[in-house]
């Protein structure tokens, strides 16, 4: 039994420690909170910061270029260069993607690139060249990569944003020139002269890889591929501006096919 007073006094003691743990709680939970609050505002720059660079980055790789016509010059965007300095990552990479119409072997290509290696070797070689060329083009953060890496193959992503101008000048040369002499309609020849300005040189000029015999072949011919094809996109612009009476601009085109091929004696005749 308990006195009334004292039972009353009681209750008032355990109400005020009640209380106190109250506010004590309530203070914690606000200095949790704006602990949290200061966290977040610390966060939040570097969180937006990296969430921009993986988007700009992202952006950049929907849109590679490859200038093969010439120097090799890969770009992301429109002003980032890929530095690739390994010349077999730049043999890959120009391979792959002026032969991207079908699915690549890998032990093809560790033999293209790698043959005096063993087995073994050569495809651990190609598997960190195509490690490096990943990072490099970004295809690690890509939601369309540009290259499919598979257990067996590797390929050119048919639905990856990749310009090249050899694609540009073989689609040109592919509906142009095969018309009549003077016959080249308007378009095709906005399209051959589109062509003939990203020409800088010949195909992967200064590229060359001496231990890798069957790709220096590969090098030789689509290197005199393209310049026939050049040869004959300049031709079709001389004829189709001298049918128009734009003599300086057939000069300008036919003066562009002596500096490619000389020794032809009819590239000679139509700049007469």
């Amino acid at each position: 039994w308990v006195a009334p007073s004292h039972y009353s006094m009681r209750c008032t003691i355990a109400e005020e420690r009640i209380c106190n743990v109250r506010e004590t709680l309530k203070r914690r939970q606000c200095n949790l909170w704006v602990l949290w609050g200061i966290v977040m505002a610390w966060s939040t720059p570097y969180n937006s910061a990296r969430e921009g660079t993986r988007r700009r980055r992202t952006r950049a790789i929907m849109d590679i270029s490859l200038f093969l016509l010439g120097p090799f010059l890969a770009r992301l965007g429109h002003d980032r260069v890929v530095a690739l300095t390994s010349r077999k990552a730049r043999a890959l990479l120009a391979y792959l993607a002026t032969e991207g119409g079908r699915p690549h072997y890998r032990e093809a290509l560790s033999g293209l690139l790698w043959p005096d290696y063993p087995d073994r070797a050569a495809r651990n070689s190609l598997r960190q060249v195509v490690h490096n060329l990943r990072r490099a083009i970004g295809d690690d953060v890509a939601p369309t990569p540009l290259l499919l890496v598979s257990r067996d193959t590797i390929r050119v992503n048919p639905d990856a944003r990749l310009f090249l101008d050899v694609a540009v000048l073989e689609r040109a040369t592919a509906i142009g020139p095969q018309r009549p002499s003077g016959g080249t309609p308007p378009t095709d020849c906005e399209a051959l002269r589109s062509a003939v300005m990203l020409y800088r040189g010949p195909f992967l000029e200064g590229l060359s890889v001496d231990d890798c015999p069957a790709f220096e072949e590969w090098l030789l011919l689509r290197r005199e591929q393209l310049d026939r094809q050049m040869l004959l996109a300049l031709r079709a612009l001389a004829t189709y501006y001298e049918g128009r009476s734009a003599y300086d601009e057939a000069l300008l085109f036919a003066r562009r096919a002596i500096e490619l091929e000389p020794w032809q004696e009819e590239v000679h005749r139509q700049a007469m």
